[in-house]
This record gives structure tokens, sequence and C-alpha cells, in this order.
């Protein structure tokens, strides 16, 4: 599908129709457009309410229990940098540098972890390997300390994230 825009980008220019509610946007000025344009947020979005009346980042339409980003008017916008101002520190460079030492032990017993398979032949999964790194990371940013994943290479011990997030995302679709 992606060569497929591609090439209809190529021959109708930077704004494709792809489907029937869903347009295909080539151009890195469309962003600013796009995103801070007012326009009303789906459905989707509703599911990340944190109260009745209001979203994280956006107003909402209590009539239509749609979320919307409202009108944008000073005081949603004031809103709005207010709720973004809370997050900003996590996408800090500087914060993440900050988190380089947590991530770097853990690999490294990741690390430890496939020179041991490597040397050994043994058949292992992957993918269990760095989920288990990938849990220990999170749980040590997250709660000061590793889960344990690592150590004990125990798929029952690690947290049902894939079904938390599968779970979350029908919810926010639930009127």
């Amino acid at each position: 599908m992606p060569n497929e825009i591609e090439r209809l980008h190529a021959e109708h220019g930077p704004v494709v129709r792809i489907g029937p509610n869903d347009l295909s946007f080539n151009s890195p000025e469309a962003v600013t457009s796009i995103y801070e344009s007012g326009w009303p947020k789906g459905c989707f979005y509703a599911g990340f309410r944190n109260t009745p009346e209001t979203g994280l980042f956006s107003e909402t339409d209590v009539q239509f229990a749609v979320m919307k980003t409202s009108r944008l008017s000073l005081k949603s916008l004031e809103v709005h940098a207010k709720r973004r101002r809370k997050f900003a520190l996590s996408s800090a460079m500087s914060y993440i540098r900050d988190l380089e030492p947590v991530i770097d032990s853990r690999y490294a017993i990741l690390r430890k972890q496939l020179d041991y398979f490597a040397e050994t032949g043994e058949v292992f999964d992957l993918r269990k390997y760095i989920t288990y790194c990938i849990v220990d990371v999170l749980g040590e940013l997250a709660f000061g300390e590793a889960m344990g994943n690592q150590e004990a290479a125990d798929p029952a011990k690690i947290p049902p994230v894939s079904e938390a997030m599968y779970d979350s995302c029908v919810a926010g679709q639930v009127p």
C-alpha cells in the first residue's frame, strides 16, 4: 500500500484521497495546517478523556460524547499549552540523555545473554529476550527498579501490556 500511495502522490500531487474518510498528505508544510487547525478529533480520542468535561489536550463536546478541539479561542489555546507543558520534560533531549545509563545497563545484560547463546549455539527466542530487556528498562524508568525479567527469563513475569493496549484501544472506540 505505501508504494501505491507514493505513486498516487506522484500522479496527483501532495494531497490524495485514499479512502472515503481518509486523505494522505506528503508535504511537510501540511503538518502545521493539519495539527494546529482546530479540526474536530474523531471518536477514538474520547477514550483519553480524564473527566467527562475535558481530555488530556482538548476540550470535549459532551453533548455528542466525542472529543473535539474547541474553537481556537485564547482560552482553549492556554488550556492546551498548560497541559502540554506537563509533558514537555519527557521529550527534552537533556532528560532523555539522563536515561541513557539505565538503558545501557539493561542492554549490557541483553548483550551478555546474546553472547552466551552465540557461544553455546543454543536455540532461543530473540523476541522474548528483547521483551525481557524492554520490560526491565521500562520498570526501572517508571518505578526505580527493574522487574527482574532479564534475570528470570520467565515469560510469566511479563506484564500483559499488549492485552492492556488492545483493551485501551477498543475502549477508546466505544461511545
